[in-house]
């Protein structure tokens, strides 16, 4: 049987499909994607449209079926409705204060979100008299989703001005799932009050912290639970956060090396750029002009040692927009065309099948070079192999923004999840570390794609020379295996790494093309 994420980890969607894990095997591929999935399939979002949309619906079915239902089902009926009521109120109050949080977010003063416990919410959004639970299941068991949604199509009603009447029915779906995401231990997870771009852009997210649950229900449900992947590394936040309440003898894993041999792969780590300026791409400082310049002045050198495709992957759209926009007003991408062509990655999934077409056409010719992004559309899935990636330069180091409310959350989680089980000054760390090293590696992996490949790995970042500290692993300690055990870490000067890639690319071009070992000593 063969399942999606959401079909296997939902106990609700499990049932509906007749689903028995009993005494069966379970297979995840992909693995490295289970924390985050887990959690996005036990999280929730509503907005103001959808909640008044359910509103409105529920208000005009009770309105033309009472009297002719059940007294429970009567209840139930005006009880989502107040309850609708409570939680607009709620929207309502944040809207009328998002403008002024708006700004402040612009001038990046400080984090403006609001956020709740569970009971904290229940408690201000006046919920905390209702029974919530068994209004929730009362409304599954009678199908009255689907009668008040099936009253609403018949009607052809477009209740909410926000909402397309083809909408309507995932909005009373979505108010019925976050209703039913209350229902949690308070521990489990949190609401948060988002603000968007505009005053209008608020909207209640319920963010599920305890990923554990899910997966311990079908780990203790199945046969045995197998998680693989060709790129697990850093495992430590499938430990910590789906292993961690799982008796350790019943865990045991394996890893092998990659099937492409060692010679043909070299990983360098690039601390400083041509000038001998460091790479110092935290987020506080890779903005700066000077940093922007010898980055450019870095690719613009590697570019012109590297045959074929050149993957820039950067740590976001925002930087890559910036970066972008500084090397055009320097003439540096100009330079860049005048040698190979200059794809970006598109913001539209429509549009990327388009982009690597002219992509690989250009770099089986005369060589391109593709700017993306780690953890965007083409960090994952996409095969860059051959001439379409003979070298992948990683910019940075794409950690999560630790001012963010939801990390914050996340970290204070994990600091009670793991209370005696790890060291208190390594969580939030650890933790962060391994969001960022799981992207890198799945990024770094998107160019050898088979034993024949051959292919460079650039890291640009002065923190990839950081030696060990006591409290917390270098950088290096968490890249994939097959990367570690081949890496340059100290290359001597910037013109030492380009002599690296010389020799590297030489002799496997030569060995293409006469099928046999070849020295090169240029």
């Amino acid at each position: 049987v063969l399942l999606p994420y959401q079909a296997l980890f939902h106990r609700d969607a499990r049932e509906a499909l007749g689903i028995s894990l009993e005494g069966n095997v379970v297979i995840v591929d992909e693995a490295h994607n289970i924390v985050d999935a887990i959690g996005d399939i036990h999280s929730t979002v509503l907005s103001q449209a959808s909640v008044l949309s359910a509103h409105n619906q529920l208000t005009s079915y009770f309105q033309h079926v009472k009297g002719k239902l059940s007294p429970e089902l009567n209840r139930c009926i005006r009880v989502l409705i107040s309850l609708a009521k409570k939680i607009s109120e709620v929207l309502r109050t944040s809207t009328s204060r998002s403008a002024e949080i708006v700004e402040r977010k612009q001038q990046r003063t400080t984090e403006e979100d609001s956020i709740w416990s569970i009971n904290d919410f229940l408690f201000a959004a006046g919920l905390d008299n209702f029974n919530i639970f068994k209004i929730v299941q009362h409304a599954k068991q009678s199908k009255l989703l689907l009668r008040v949604s099936s009253y609403t199509q018949s009607r052809n009603v477009q209740l909410s001005s926000d909402i397309a009447p083809h909408d309507q029915m995932s909005s009373l779906f979505s108010f019925i799932e976050f209703l039913q995401t209350l229902c949690h231990d308070n521990l489990d997870g949190r609401v948060i009050a988002h603000h968007g771009e505009s005053p209008q852009e608020v909207y209640l997210k319920f963010m599920m912290l305890n990923t554990n649950h899910a997966f311990k229900e079908v780990a203790e449900d199945a046969h045995a639970v197998l998680l693989v992947g060709g790129t697990l590394t850093p495992m430590d936040n499938i430990r910590s956060q789906l292993l961690a309440r799982i008796p350790k003898p019943r865990i045991s894993t394996f890893s092998c090396g990659h099937i492409v041999p060692k010679d043909r792969v070299l990983p360098i780590c690039i601390p400083s750029g041509p000038s001998g300026k460091a790479l110092t791409l935290t987020h506080s400082q890779r903005s700066s002009v000077g940093v922007m310049d010898e980055l450019g002045a870095v690719l613009a050198n590697v570019s012109a040692h590297v045959p074929g495709g050149l993957v820039v992957f950067f740590p976001s759209y925002a930087y890559e927009r910036e970066v972008h926009s500084r090397w055009s007003f320097t003439g540096l991408l100009a330079k860049l065309r005048e040698k190979k062509k200059v794809v970006r990655e598109p913001r539209a999934a429509a549009e990327v099948d388009q982009v690597l077409d002219v992509y690989g056409a250009a770099a089986k010719e005369g060589g391109a070079i593709l700017l993306c992004i780690i953890g965007g559309k083409m960090s994952e899935g996409i095969n860059f192999s051959d001439e379409m990636g003979r070298c992948v330069l990683v910019v940075g180091l794409p950690y999560p923004n630790p001012h963010s409310l939801e990390v914050k959350e996340k970290i204070k989680y994990l600091e009670r999840e793991l209370e005696g089980l790890s060291p208190v000054a390594k969580r939030g760390t650890e933790y962060l570390d391994n969001v960022c090293m799981k992207s890198v590696n799945q990024s770094i992996g998107r160019a050898i794609r088979h034993k024949l490949d051959y292919a460079a790995i650039i890291l640009a970042d002065s923190r990839w020379s950081l030696q060990q500290e006591s409290s917390r692993k270098a950088p290096i300690n968490k890249l994939s295996s097959w990367i570690r055990d081949s890496l340059v870490s100290s290359p001597g000067s910037f013109n030492d790494a380009l002599q690296m890639l010389d020799v590297f690319f030489c002799r496997h071009e030569s060995s293409e093309a006469t099928k046999s070992p070849v020295i090169c000593t240029r």
